[in-house]
């Protein structure tokens, strides 16, 4: 036995959990099967191969076109709504009245203010940073 016919039966042995005698016997059917070309005790007759090629195909209508183009639902998702940063945002609007700032827009009611001041404008932008995973 060459050596890589032992090493082949030792992981055959191993894997499968096999006996020396049986990994021996499956090694010895594989060479058989790789040295013939059919004609094997389990192999399919010419007849039972048609019919498991017409079973494979069975329920693929290859001459049915299609009913027409493919149409795609891009639906945007709801996002949820973020009282904390809308509170925030709120009370940052209330607190530049009170220093008497001018033309205060909130631009995103969960994340930007618009202002200005002595004629130059400024924007804030709130950032709610994500919780870090430990």
């Amino acid at each position: 036995m060459a050596y890589k016919d032992k090493e082949q039966k030792a992981r055959i042995m191993k894997t499968l959990n096999l006996t020396s005698e049986e990994a021996d016997e499956m090694l010895a059917y594989d060479k058989m099967v790789d040295r013939t070309n059919g004609g094997l005790e389990f192999d399919l007759t010419k007849e039972q191969q048609k019919q498991a090629i017409k079973d494979a195909h069975k329920g693929q209508d290859r001459t049915k076109k299609s009913t027409g183009p493919t149409v795609y639902k891009f639906n945007q998702r709801e996002r949820k709504v973020n009282l904390p940063k809308q509170e925030i945002i709120s009370k940052l609007n209330d607190f530049l009245l009170e220093l008497g700032m001018e033309n205060i827009t909130i631009t995103n009611k969960e994340r930007q203010l618009a202002f200005s001041s002595n004629g130059e404008n400024y924007e804030l932008t709130l950032v709610q940073k994500r919780k870090k995973k430990e």
